[in-house]
Formats: structure tokens, C-alpha cells, sequence
């Protein structure tokens, strides 16, 4: 069958979802299939499929482009959509405040991703560049995004905790913040007790005085005792962190080696990183196809 006529199944297809999401939304999803159908067509060409083969690969290559859209930009899909500036782009290594930012978060559907992802891999005819950028590329986020929020969150100082998701983003509020919280816990950690215990013999009560007294001896030992454990908790958080950030940096590039992330990938989840399994069946098939070049489609 001729190409032409593979672009005209694909028209007829669009057609079908244009209603579906808002002009914007549409607009990026439009430019996302079309690429993506380009690729199958040029292969269906190759291959001389049958023109039924080939509506059947545009139109779930358009479902999965839409249930892909949704999995990454949730808020983008409702009654109320936030603009979209693209379809998805690969961001920057988010950093704690970021995370801790309600305005900030991801709202990637982690779930809704996997599957489209576990789809998407089950049928060969609709596979492409386009979804395997965009899928390799939000799942190894997603997990680097859901680490800082879950890991470095437990074995941050306590005043950072509490200071991030007050701070709301803002860099300057959170260093007063940080800062504010910091001293508040110096008092109270080590200069509350000894003072309500001083205070307490004043007052000729003895039993208060000795009773805190030997809370605050037991809870500064209790500190004392622990810090070994808690610096090496967060030597390892620290270390997991650079791991899976700099397995993230390898995909901004915009000719990437399937072989070398492969090895980084295998290297970061020896280490500990956890990445969900739908990232090394993604770049054992980029190696399938060539194992030096992936070159990294816009989206």
C-alpha cells in the first residue's frame, strides 16, 4: 500500500479524537501521533502491510498518545486543564524544596504510565521512538522525583522537613524558615528540660527536677548513641541519589547510546536504584534496533 494512502488512515483517525481534549492539549497530542505514525508508516511501507494492519496500529497508537498524555499531565485532562507548554520534556533534577512544593509536584500517574508502558511493549507494530523517549525518559523521573519526595525526605534534619512544605517553593522562606525551626529545636532539645528541671528544684519540687533530668540525659544519649546510624542512612540516601540523578542526566542528550544507558541503567540497579522493568525491556529493543544511536525525537 502507498504512503499516501497510510497518511490518509492517519487523518481519518485524528479526526476521531479531536473532540476528546481542548485545543491545547490536542495540539501537542496532534504533533506527538503524527510523529509517531510517521515512523510506523514508513515501516508499513517497508513491510507492505495491509491497510486494516495499519488502521489498527494509528488508531491505538492515538489511544496510547491520549492515555500517555494523561499519565503525564493528570491536571491537564479535566474540566479545568492547565495549559500544556509541550508534550513532555525532559526536566531538570528536582530539588527538595521543589518536591516539597505543592504547586511543584509531579503529577505524572505512576500507575496509568506503567501500564500504557506494559501495552505499548506487548504490541510491536505501534512501537516507536516517539513512546520510547517520552516513556524511558517519565519513568526514570518519576522514580528520581519519587525518591527525593519519599527517601531523602526521612533522613532530612527535622527543620528542613517542616520548613519545605511551608516554604511553598519560595527560596527565601525557607531559609528562614529552615532557620527559625532550627533554633527552635536547640532550645528545645537542649536548653527547655535543664531550665524547667532548674526551675523545678527552685520551686523545691524534687521529684519534677529529677524526673526531667534524666529526660533530657536520656534523649541527648539517645542522640548521642544514634548518630552513627543516622549518617550512615543518609551516606546511603546520598549515594543512592547521585546514582539515579546521574542516570537521569544520561537521557538530555539528543543522540543517546542504547548500549552505554544500558550499562549505566544495570550499574544504578546494582546499587540499590529500583526503575520499573518497563525501562530495561525499553532500551533492550533501542539496542535491537542499534546499539550505539538512539537519536532522541522532539516532543
Amino acid at each position: 500500500m502507498e504512503f499516501s494512502a497510510f497518511k490518509g488512515i492517519n487523518e481519518k483517525i485524528k479526526e476521531r479524537h479531536r473532540d476528546v481534549l481542548d485545543e491545547n492539549a490536542f495540539f501537542y497530542l496532534e504533533s506527538f501521533c503524527d510523529a509517531a505514525c510517521s515512523t510506523v508508516q514508513h515501516r508499513a511501507t517497508e513491510q507492505g502491510w495491509e491497510s486494516n494492519r495499519y488502521a489498527r496500529a494509528a488508531h491505538r497508537i492515538w489511544q496510547a498518545g491520549s492515555e500517555l498524555l494523561y499519565a503525564l499531565h493528570s491536571d491537564a485532562c479535566g474540566p479545568n486543564p492547565r495549559k500544556l507548554h509541550s508534550f513532555w520534556h525532559h526536566h531538570s533534577i528536582p530539588s527538595y524544596l521543589d518536591v516539597n512544593n505543592s504547586g511543584k509536584d509531579s503529577d505524572i500517574y505512576k500507575s496509568e504510565l506503567l501500564r500504557v508502558a506494559a501495552e505499548y511493549l506487548n504490541e510491536p507494530d505501534i512501537q516507536n521512538p516517539q513512546f520510547d523517549y517520552v516513556l524511558l525518559d517519565a519513568i526514570v523521573y518519576q522514580e528520581l522525583h519519587a525518591f527525593i519526595s519519599t527517601a531523602v525526605d526521612q533522613v532530612a534534619p527535622q527543620a528542613k522537613r517542616f520548613a519545605a512544605p511551608l516554604a511553598r517553593g519560595n527560596e527565601l522562606k525557607y531559609m528562614l524558615y529552615s532557620t527559625g525551626l532550627s533554633m527552635l529545636g536547640f532550645v528545645v532539645n537542649w536548653l527547655l528540660f535543664p531550665a524547667l528541671a532548674i526551675y523545678s528544684l527552685y520551686k523545691e519540687n524534687l521529684w519534677a527536677s529529677g524526673i526531667l533530668a534524666a529526660l533530657f540525659v536520656f534523649s541527648r544519649i539517645s542522640w548521642l548513641v544514634t548518630i552513627p546510624a543516622r549518617r550512615r542512612a543518609r551516606a546511603k540516601v546520598a549515594a543512592l541519589l547521585d546514582t539515579l540523578s546521574g542516570l537521569y542526566v544520561t537521557l538530555h542528550t539528543q543522540a543517546l547510546s542504547p548500549a552505554r544507558f544500558k550499562q549505566v541503567l544495570n550499574d544504578a540497579s546494582d546499587k540499590g536504584v529500583v526503575v520499573d522493568g518497563a525501562a530495561f525491556v525499553i532500551v533492550d529493543r533501542m539496542i535491537e534496533r542499534d546499539p550505539t544511536m538512539f537519536a532522541v525525537p522532539r516532543t
